[in-house]
């Protein structure tokens, strides 16, 4: 990842987390691990094979995490989503969409196709 990706990241988390809740820069590493939990629904590369569910790759940072948060907090309900974002810490919310963020989309990739970070 380049450095501006990563500047971009954490200053997309100041933004998201003005209050400062959080604890430390987003982790890409650490969004990866725990992203495998998103793959049964939003493909290995944050690409769905479905329509009905959305792609993550390459999404908005502050996006991901305003989505994360309203699933979390119940603003925004979807049973799934709201049983998945509940036990994320703030930190954890950062990191995963950290992750997402910094995986490339590729014009003409097919979605569900294995990403390689």
């Amino acid at each position: 990842m380049h450095y501006r990706s990563v500047a971009a990241i954490a200053f997309a988390a100041s933004v998201a987390f003005p209050g400062g809740c959080l604890a430390a820069s987003p982790d890409v590493t650490a969004g990866r691990h725990l992203a495998a939990t998103c793959v049964a629904c939003h493909g290995s590369d944050g690409m769905s094979v479905d329509a009905s569910i959305p792609n993550l790759a390459g999404q908005h940072y502050v996006y991901l995490v305003q989505q994360l948060t309203a699933f979390r907090n119940g603003s925004r309900v979807s049973p799934l989503m709201t049983e998945m974002a509940r036990p994320l810490t703030d930190q954890q919310i950062a990191d995963i969409s950290a992750y997402y963020t910094s995986v490339p989309i590729e014009v003409g990739k097919r979605p569900g196709s294995k990403h390689q970070p």
